[in-house]
């Protein structure tokens, strides 16, 4: 995606590309509501907590997952005119990000289980696979559609569809359980007082695009929607380290070795750091290369991003001790104070 980033503002418009960014955002607000992040935090945790029956707790959590798409699918095909006109998304884009929920939270489920056994030969085979494939069918549906976002959408869903889609039906041949009354009631208990707190993640990550759009207009949403791809560049690190280190700290607090996390933790925090500290310092050269001119104004959006992408790693690795001992409140207080902050700052500033 990051990579790729400089072929689509150039093959899409300012105002197209903020269109696509407005479209992430509500697929991120549509994944904490529909499948209420099963695949996340919870997950990880269950299959430490769980590990000698992994197999139906993944088998199950996957119907679970399946079973929720299509009922909010079905809602949505009831109320579509209202949903459109609140997003501003069309049916066909919808229908796709509700196919896109599903398969990312397949993947996830699916990748998360290869971590936590430490197996990542296949995970890095279909990652790259899928990376490589979701740009090519991208930039050929782009190229010959009138409707270039949907083309792009649809690119991506196809993709993830086919890549992804075949997970499903392994996890739940390796469980053969669609439902367990015990993990369904174990994951729904956890996982929705926390959609406050994923609602809020997701306000705090994606709502400027959809307000920026609103406010004052696509164009400008594409502009901030670039330094945003850009400061993924930092993501990608915070990704990697979370997704590695989250099930050895889980191991860790299950044989009450908390004192050997600082030798991870405080490393990891110097290298995210430093990695943000080099994106800000190249700002320039980095908007310059990843999109035309029209996008000059993005270089003043990175060093804000960046610098809120390292304070997103830090709260991150403290979260992971909420998510184990099953002290969810703090996370939900914490970021319900920050997404209504950054809300409220939006109103106040976007102007």
């Amino acid at each position: 995606s990051v990579i790729t980033t400089p072929i689509f503002t150039r093959l899409l418009s300012t105002s197209e590309y903020g269109q696509y960014g407005v479209f992430t955002s509500w697929l991120g607000i549509a994944s904490a509501v529909v499948t209420l992040n099963l695949c996340y935090g919870m997950y990880s945790q269950g299959l430490i907590k769980f590990e000698e029956d992994r197999a139906r707790f993944s088998s199950s959590l996957q119907g679970l997952a399946f079973v929720l798409v299509n009922v909010w699918t079905a809602v949505y095909l009831i109320a579509k005119d209202g949903v459109n006109a609140l997003t501003g998304l069309t049916t066909a884009q919808t229908l796709l990000m509700l196919v896109m929920v599903w398969t990312s939270t397949v993947f996830n489920f699916w990748a998360t289980s290869k971590r936590v056994n430490y197996d990542y030969r296949l995970l890095v085979a279909v990652t790259i696979a899928v990376s490589l494939l979701k740009p090519v069918l991208g930039i050929a549906l782009v190229v010959n559609s009138s409707d270039r976002v949907t083309a792009r959408v649809f690119g991506l869903a196809l993709v993830e569809l086919l890549g992804y889609g075949w997970m499903f039906f392994i996890q739940m041949k390796q469980g053969r359980t669609f439902f367990s009354r015990k993990y369904w009631k174990y994951a729904l208990l956890f996982c929705i007082p926390l959609v406050p707190h994923y609602l809020s993640q997701v306000v705090l990550s994606s709502v400027n695009r959809i307000m920026i759009a609103n406010m004052v207009g696509d164009s400008q949403a594409g502009i901030f929607n670039l330094a945003n791809s850009i400061s993924t560049l930092a993501t990608l690190l915070n990704s990697a380290l979370v997704q590695t280190i989250e099930p050895w700290m889980f191991r860790s607090m299950r044989a009450n070795r908390m004192d050997r996390m600082k030798t991870v933790a405080y490393p990891a925090l110097i290298a995210v750091a430093a990695v943000n500290l080099l994106l800000i310092s190249f700002a320039p050269e980095a908007v310059a290369v990843f999109a035309p001119q029209e996008y000059l104004e993005a270089i003043w959006v990175i060093p804000p991003i960046s610098i809120s992408v390292f304070f997103n790693f830090s709260y991150v690795l403290y979260a992971e001790f909420e998510f184990y001992f099953e002290k969810t409140r703090y996370l939900s207080l914490a970021t319900l104070a920050g997404a209504a902050l950054n809300v409220g700052l939006n109103l106040m500033f976007i102007p």
